[in-house]
């Protein structure tokens, strides 16, 4: 008995501990202010993001696609969770977003991503919307 409960005390730490798995998404929309160029349009139009989730961050590595191996790699700081919708952000050095992430997990569904940048002044001057890349 005592071997079937170390057993099951092993599997859920396991459990616990793998749950920082990397998940791929593929970009499906993006907007931004003024409008984005063509030339931008081209460039952004195969980006790719590996998500890793913590607790306490999410780790985003951007992928234009592409001849271009190395990605960019920013931490964003959990802020608070909204209606099953994590937030994550990025502040300036005195408080003001920059950049808003949102993680929906969807349970029967795609997740997804979006990323809004934003100007000094708070307006939305862009939006992503990522999905994940699965069959």
């Amino acid at each position: 008995m005592k071997l079937i409960q170390l057993f099951a005390l092993l599997l859920f730490v396991g459990l616990g501990v793998s749950s920082q798995a990397q998940t791929r998404f593929k970009i499906s929309e993006m907007e931004a202010y003024p409008r984005l160029t063509e030339i931008e349009k081209a460039h952004f139009a195969g980006l790719e993001v590996d998500a890793i989730v913590n607790k306490d961050n999410i780790e985003l590595s951007f992928m234009t696609g592409g001849d271009d191996k190395n990605p960019f790699i920013n931490t964003y700081d959990f802020r608070e969770k909204i209606q099953g919708e994590k937030i994550y952000t990025e502040n300036t050095s005195d408080g003001h977003v920059m950049v808003m992430i949102t993680y929906k997990k969807g349970l029967f569904e795609k997740d997804e991503l979006t990323m809004r940048q934003f100007s000094p002044n708070g307006d939305c001057i862009g939006s992503f919307v990522f999905k994940e890349e699965r069959n």
